[in-house]
């Protein structure tokens, strides 16, 4: 009993209490900052400036340091648990992985967590240095003198390598039925009431409008096409095209018409571009209305805008005026009926929408992941209908890396071209290298 008594007082005594253990895990991060910033001024060629420098100028530089990354939802902002987190996760990666050239030569690589911590603390205490006419001041001014011209630069590229990265997480994470984010990288000299300096990314977001349109006598729920915009401040823009844009007879230099989209048209960009992650296809809707704009009208006069996915055209948003608005109603893709090569295609083949859809031709997916752009027969039937860029999408950049699917020859079996010879092969009657289909058993298209 004594013992189990003595044991129990033994282990009391051992217990740290609170204010012990934080001297302790303060000490510990003091130490490590020492030693990522002498092996800094290593890796800078500099070993004598962290050599020479005393106990209170290292506590100093600690005092001052630039803090990590904070990732927080910009004031006003309302942003789920879930985001927040991925975007820690993201930041923690990319700040470590992001490699920034610095120096007059740019000889040396440091990443973009050690150039917001350890290199910009560094140059903020040389900055102090220069006020230091003593030896040592000198020595260390002399040293650090090649970085002063260029460290400004060095950490400009540094957050702008930043913030791109990070208009990812954005893409991946809005969805404009529910929540679109931007995000935002700046530094403050004081952060929850402490002094220091603190790199936040501030998370914005913002729920889309959403309004009612009357069109054919059939209300119909749209919501906004905005986009985070960060010159010259970060806040979301709602897109809007002039009567110029959209082709339209209309005299007014001051006429704009705001782009909203149905949940219909959302539903069918996502089926019929099916192995592309929601949230680029969103950013390239964006794209293709703000930076790739191109308008024309189909058979009906209904407007036509091009889609495209890293620049190569999938289809068309199909989109009628309302209330003085753009409104999207629907994706058609590059081979629906109703599109210039959907239209062309049924004439080579008499592919019916129906057979489309059977022959899964009217989704990305068969063109990325099936092995028609390896059948020169099939593929050429798609180019004369001018669908040529469907082949021109590597399926490397979506991160499809699958093995390819056998589907060419269970097409040209249900087309019955099985025998077709291609214009190599069956010369025009007038002796011209026109570029057509025959087929070999006269079968008629």
């Amino acid at each position: 009993m004594c013992t189990q008594i003595e044991a129990e007082m033994k282990k009391r005594k051992n217990k740290l209490s609170f204010g012990q253990q934080q001297q302790i895990n303060k000490a510990h991060h003091k130490n490590e900052f020492f030693a990522k910033l002498r092996s800094l001024c290593i890796k800078l060629g500099v070993p004598q400036v962290y050599n020479v420098l005393g106990r209170d100028q290292l506590d100093y530089m600690y005092n001052l340091r630039c803090q990590s990354i904070r990732v927080v939802a910009a004031p006003g902002c309302t942003v789920p648990v879930d985001v927040i987190e991925t975007a820690k996760k993201v930041v923690s990666k990319v700040i470590k992985a992001i490699k920034v050239p610095v120096g007059r030569n740019k000889s040396v690589e440091l990443s973009v967590y050690e150039c917001f911590t350890v290199y910009m603390t560094l140059m903020l205490f040389y900055e102090k240095l220069l006020k230091d006419d003593s030896s040592k001041g000198k020595l260390l001014i002399e040293a650090m003198a090649p970085f002063e011209a260029t460290h400004d630069d060095d950490h400009l590229v540094a957050a702008t390598l930043f913030s791109n990265s990070l208009r990812h997480i954005a893409c991946f994470e809005s969805d404009p039925r529910h929540k679109i984010y931007m995000m935002h990288h700046r530094v403050t000299c004081k952060y929850e009431g402490k002094l220091g300096l603190f790199g936040l990314l501030e998370i914005h977001s913002k729920v889309p409008e959403t309004k009612n349109f009357i069109i054919n006598g059939i209300s119909r729920p749209a919501v906004s096409v905005c986009w985070g915009q960060y010159d010259p401040n970060p806040n979301f823009v709602h897109i809007s095209l002039t009567p110029e844009q959209l082709n339209m007879n209309v005299q007014s230099k001051t006429l704009k018409f705001p782009v909203y989209i149905q949940s219909h048209a959302i539903q069918r960009l996502l089926e019929r571009l099916d192995v592309i992650f929601p949230g680029y296809i969103f950013m390239s809707v964006n794209a293709a209305l703000q930076f790739e704009l191109k308008v024309s009208r189909d058979k009906s006069g209904n407007i036509l805008i091009d889609m495209l996915l890293v620049g190569k055209k999938v289809g068309y948003l199909l989109a009628d005026i309302a209330d003085s608005s753009v409104v999207i109603r629907t994706f058609l893709f590059l081979t629906h009926n109703g599109t210039p090569e959907g239209d062309k295609l049924r004439e080579l083949t008499g592919l019916e929408k129906e057979d489309k859809s059977y022959l899964e031709i009217d989704r990305l997916s068969t063109f990325l992941k099936s092995d028609i752009h390896l059948n020169e027969k099939l593929k050429d039937i798609f180019i004369q209908a001018g669908c040529e860029s469907l082949f021109h999408l590597d399926p490397s950049t979506f991160d499809i890396h699958e093995k390819e699917k056998p589907r060419a020859e269970k097409i040209l079996a249900y087309l019955g071209l099985d025998n077709v010879l291609m214009d190599s092969d069956c010369p025009s009657v007038d002796g011209s290298n026109e570029h057509r289909i025959c087929n070999a058993d006269a079968q008629d298209l």
